[in-house]
C-alpha cells in the first residue's frame, strides 16, 4: 500500500513540493513525475497480485536501499 500511496498521491494526484525538488536535484526534468508515480503505482500493484511471491518484496527492499542512497547524494534537503 506504501507504494500505491507514495505513486498516487505526492506525484499523480497532487504533485508534491518535495517530491518535485527531489527530481531537479537528481538532474531529471519535472515532467517525469507523473511516470515515476504510474510506475510505483503498478509496482504496488503488482506486489497485492503476487503477494505470495518473493521476488516483489526482494526488489521493494533493493529499490529503498537505492532510492535512499541516490536522495541522499544528491537532495541535499
Amino acid at each position: 500500500f506504501v507504494w500505491l500511496y507514495q505513486g498516487a498521491v505526492p506525484k499523480l494526484l497532487a504533485p508534491h513540493p518535495d517530491e518535485l525538488a527531489m527530481l531537479a536535484d537528481s538532474g531529471a526534468p519535472a515532467a517525469l513525475l507523473p511516470w515515476v508515480g504510474a510506475a510505483e503505482v503498478l509496482f504496488g500493484l503488482a506486489i497485492l497480485a503476487l503477494f505470495h511471491s518473493r521476488w516483489p518484496l526482494v526488489a521493494t527492499t533493493a529499490l529503498m536501499v537505492v532510492a535512499t542512497i541516490g536522495v541522499g547524494l544528491n537532495s541535499p534537503r
